[in-house]
């Protein structure tokens, strides 16, 4: 399945334990438990070697989890910048606009 080659993926680059890791959407087919492991796993480099943290995502949990800097993007360029508080306001605004 996706969410499985996603498990996979992520499992081998984080045994490299790079100095930098870019994530786009990596909870995508992710269940609850999943989920929590790869966060954990994420969280867990970041703390142990210093890895600098980049996720792309439409995840709240995700968001919530692993933010610290968030940088909101339309049509390609910065609209907003700030801390875990701004993306709890931009998900609570793409929910009232649905």
């Amino acid at each position: 399945s996706e969410g499985q080659k996603r498990k996979v993926a992520a499992a081998a680059i984080l045994l490299m334990e790079p100095s930098v890791l870019i994530l786009d959407e990596p909870t995508v087919g992710q269940d609850g438990e999943s989920l929590g492991n790869l966060v954990e796993a994420i969280s867990s480099l970041s703390e142990r070697k210093g890895t600098a943290i980049i996720s792309i995502t439409h995840d709240i949990r995700v968001a919530r989890a692993l933010g610290e800097r968030v940088i909101v993007i339309k049509e390609g360029r910065i609209a907003k910048e700030g801390d875990i508080a701004l993306a709890e306001d931009f998900f609570k605004e793409e929910k009232d606009v649905r």
